[in-house]
């Protein structure tokens, strides 16, 4: 495998027609890519061919998206993008919750989201793979959190956020006592697990 000039993409989505629009965009840009659209060898890929980004369809038949990110995840620290054709706000929260650093809704501009990941690039990652267990340290109360998921639009009800965690528990399959993928730091709020 040859890595592009400014580095290698792996593309995850079972609609080749979608999947190669984005890929020869990446590719005027500078990037190398592979594609597929199969999650169990997007796992695959991951591992033996270490992408710098990874394009990620949340909808994957077979072991879906998240649980490739998941996946993933255990091994790599490459940047991900997920995309989603769903607008319902929780799968967007499960998906950024499993390691994802950014979304795209479907439908979307192949050139706007080779910008995203021009972006992205530019931000460089602060903690390795190596160290990555460190991470899941940091504890974010509830007015952080919702200060970064809706900005200045939120409500300002703390309580929201206990209903969300909630209900990602629940899609995780998660509880009040097994917590594996989100932890409640008493006095102080939520932090990651290490699931």
């Amino acid at each position: 495998m040859t890595t592009g000039r400014f580095g290698h993409v792996l593309v995850v989505d079972d609609e080749p027609v979608l999947a190669g629009v984005v890929a020869s965009y990446l590719e005027r840009a500078g990037f190398s890519t592979t594609i597929t659209g199969d999650g169990v060898e997007a796992v695959e890929l991951a591992r033996t061919e270490d992408p710098t980004v990874i394009i990620l369809d949340l909808g994957l038949p077979g072991l879906d998206g998240v649980e490739v990110c998941r996946k993933i995840r255990t091994f790599s620290d490459c940047y991900l993008i997920m995309l989603t054709a769903r607008t319902d706000e929780i799968d967007v929260l499960i998906g950024l919750s499993v390691g994802a650093d950014d979304y795209v809704t479907k439908p979307f501009s192949a050139r706007e989201l080779v910008a995203r990941v021009q972006t992205m690039l530019r931000r460089p990652r602060t903690v390795g793979a190596a160290t990555r267990p460190v991470r899941p340290r940091l504890a974010f109360s509830r007015h952080q959190l919702i200060e970064t998921i809706w900005g200045d639009v939120g409500t300002g009800d703390e309580h929201l956020v206990d209903v969300h965690i909630a209900n990602l528990r629940r899609k995780l399959g998660d509880g009040p006592t097994q917590q594996r993928y989100i932890v409640t730091v008493r006095g102080v709020g939520y932090r990651m697990g290490q699931g």
